[in-house]
């Protein structure tokens, strides 16, 4: 679509905006073609004012929450729930904080980091969400609990705000961009940018490093994901389509670790990278058993001190996953034995795979 044509269908958009406002089916039904448009912060702000106006109109409900959460991953309800990662954030942000500190988040959230940033005693906390929706209501959260004046929510990816839009570079950088791998949600190009760009020589950067762990395993349920026999027909081929990987609840009785842990890989996040593309081993030794698989799961360094960790085992709770790498077929290790992990990383995925017996 040529630029005028943009122009001329937005212009077109603000009439029917203007048009509509204070008519809450209206402004729900012209939210849903705003965002057809590819106008999504327009329609998540139109959506977020038509609820407001007519909470209790459940046409209009359907719509503007079907708009607003279009583009929230549940995991959002998830993470922080997480007691023990809610602390290792807290503790961290508490031991950096000063009264004259000014903090940088990357990914706003539900703004939960960033008030934990104000409580601590920071002069400002800026906070940075490229989701129109999620930005929307983070403000709403910050303001139903006093902090507006704290906090500045700024709705775009952190590449893309102006030094100027923070007054000056910022003291701390805190984020929780990490993935189950690590690097599933792209975190080191934003992160390498803020420190190079918006952050003070030297500041902190919470966490301040990151570490790719990973264990020998048996996953008691890993048959039952791959195909056999079937109504008396052979399916196996089928299962060089299925995923290299599956996601593990890191609390889940099925699985146990068979051998010792060990870092595969190591962020220095501090540092500002850059992060290359690597190739790295590892050598455990097994516990003694049949194994199935390999285990990985992240390490998040917050600082000297603080250490966050969702190592499977009985009892473990965490919002993040472990992805656990399943072998074609099991192999009996004796205790003792040494066994290599390696692993490939471009920045953005991961991949693992192993060898029993060196």
């Amino acid at each position: 679509m040529r630029h005028v044509d943009v122009v001329e269908r937005r212009r077109g958009f603000d009439a029917l905006i203007e048009h509509a406002e204070g008519n809450a089916p209206a402004m729900a039904a012209l939210s849903r073609l705003l965002r057809t448009d590819g106008w999504k912060a327009e329609a998540a702000a139109l959506a977020a004012r038509a609820l407001t106006l007519s909470p209790g109109d459940a046409e209009v409900r359907a719509i503007a929450t079907d708009i607003l959460s279009a583009d929230v991953p549940a995991w959002h309800f998830v993470i922080v729930r997480d007691a023990p990662r809610n602390q290792a954030y807290e503790d961290a942000l508490r031991r950096a904080v000063t009264p004259g500190s000014r903090v940088l988040e990357i990914g706003t959230g539900t703004g939960l980091l960033a008030m934990m940033a104000a409580r601590a005693g920071a002069a400002h906390v800026y906070t940075c969400e490229m989701e129109p929706a999620v930005a929307l209501a983070a403000r709403d959260v910050i303001a139903r609990n006093g902090l507006t004046d704290k906090i500045t929510v700024i709705p775009k990816c952190s590449i893309d705000v102006d030094l100027a839009e923070i007054g000056e570079r910022v003291d701390i950088l805190v984020s929780e961009t990490v993935s189950n791998d690590m690097l599933a949600e792209d975190p080191l190009p934003p992160l390498a940018d803020a420190i190079a760009r918006l952050v003070k020589p030297g500041g902190v950067v919470i966490p301040a490093r990151g570490r790719v762990r990973v264990a020998l395993a048996h996953d008691a349920r890993l048959d039952a994901r791959r195909l056999g026999t079937v109504s008396g027909f052979d399916l196996s081929p089928f299962n060089r389509l299925a995923s290299p990987f599956s996601q593990v609840v890191v609390g889940s009785p099925h699985v146990t670790i068979c051998s010792d842990a060990a870092d595969l890989f190591d962020f220095d996040f501090q540092s500002g990278g850059p992060w290359p593309d690597q190739r790295n081993r590892a050598e455990v030794r097994a516990h003694g058993g049949r194994v199935n698989g390999i285990l990985q799961w992240i390490a998040l360094d917050m600082d000297e001190t603080g250490v966050y960790e969702n190592q499977p085992g009985p009892g473990a709770v965490s919002s993040w996953a472990a992805l656990f790498h399943g072998f074609p077929e099991p192999v009996e290790c004796a205790a003792g034995q040494p066994c290599e992990i390696f692993g490939r990383h471009d920045g953005k995925a991961l991949r693992v795979w192993g060898r029993v017996g060196l």
